[in-house]
């Protein structure tokens, strides 16, 4: 192990700033974080060299999955004042903390963390433009002024698709030349496939018939059209192929 502010070689060091990474039941941007997490850290897929730091504020619970290799930092500063802060564009620079850093990584536009490193943002979506009636005023006012702090210091957005691409430049009125779709990938967790027998063990657990259901995975929400998803099941009156939602409740699922 090595200092906050000590190089471990010759290589960067990378902060990856994430918010909320005590997730029990990751979806999304928890999702995101722990398999960008898994890669970098992978020796043979990893940038070799480098030095990944994984920070953010404090937590009630601490984060379990993060990889042995992985160093962590939790900011010393409370977590709703230093965050309130970032917002206001004020408030201690990351590096007061963390040291030196070639390059600042914010997994979301929330909290807009301050830093004088190069900075790369993601933005996964323009929910809260798109659709403000999912969130309170609130949430849309502290959403749209971390994304406004975030578009004025980061070198490059990075964003999940090229749609999402489009409607940062069109919306936001960015230059497409500061953004880049990187497509989510597929971790090999995803990639074990399992025995016949323990297939249909899962499936007499579940009520199910092997090979005839419909599945969704992720959380449970409005926001991800299930509804559109449960209406096209009602109108197919098959009792032979149920749905099977896999998730946490979300946004509107009671």
């Amino acid at each position: 192990m090595t200092s906050a502010g000590q190089r471990s070689g010759a290589g960067m060091r990378i902060a990856l700033f994430s918010h909320r990474m005590a997730q029990r039941h990751p979806t999304g941007i928890g999702r995101y974080i722990r398999e960008l997490v898994g890669a970098l850290s992978d020796p043979e897929a990893g940038p070799g060299g480098d030095e990944i730091l994984l920070a953010s504020t404090r937590e009630a619970e601490s984060a379990r999955w993060i990889p042995r290799a992985v160093r962590t930092h939790v900011v010393p500063w409370p977590r709703r004042p230093v965050q309130l802060a970032w917002c206001l564009g004020s408030g201690p620079q990351l590096e007061r903390s963390i040291g030196k850093l070639d390059v600042a990584h914010l997994i979301q536009p929330f909290p807009p963390v301050k830093t004088s490193a190069p900075q790369v943002v993601t933005i996964h979506d323009l929910f809260p433009f798109e659709h403000p009636e999912w969130y309170r005023r609130s949430e849309q006012g502290t959403y749209r002024r971390s994304i406004a702090l975030v578009l004025r210091r980061a070198q490059r957005i990075v964003v999940p698709s090229e749609y999402v691409a489009a409607r940062v430049v069109t919306t936001l009125d960015v230059d497409p030349a500061r953004v880049k779709a990187v497509a989510l990938g597929v971790s090999g967790a995803f990639s074990h496939f399992r025995t016949d027998d323990e297939v249909r063990a899962t499936c007499t657990r579940l009520g199910l018939t092997p090979g005839r259901f419909a599945i969704s995975v992720g959380a449970v929400s409005a926001r991800k059209n299930v509804i559109v998803l449960v209406r096209a099941a009602a109108q197919m009156h098959d009792e032979r192929l149920p749905l099977v939602l896999v998730g946490p409740d979300g946004h509107g699922a009671k």
